[in-house]
């Protein structure tokens, strides 16, 4: 429980202060899937990492538009995570 909040404080202060990587995104997810075994919350970590590796691929990693994607999608994973 101590882990996950950890990584919600840690996408928290990536949003405060704009320090978006979408590499460090998708790291932040993997270690959250290996903390947590709710469907709800792995579907959404899932497609986070999907869509992380699709954009960097496409040379979109660097656009806040979709690194704004993957920072939704991990953080609504990691909530699920830590209310189930």
């Amino acid at each position: 429980m101590e882990k996950l909040q950890n990584l919600l404080k840690e996408v928290d202060r990536m949003r405060t202060f704009t320090e978006y990587s979408m590499n460090e995104l998708r790291m932040i997810a993997v270690k959250t899937k290996s903390l947590t075994k709710d469907d709800t919350s792995l579907g959404h970590l899932t497609e986070a990492i999907i869509l992380a590796d699709k954009f960097t691929d496409d040379g979109k990693y660097k656009e806040v538009e979709y690194i704004m994607k993957v920072l939704r999608k991990v953080q609504l994973g990691i909530e699920l995570a830590l209310n189930n």
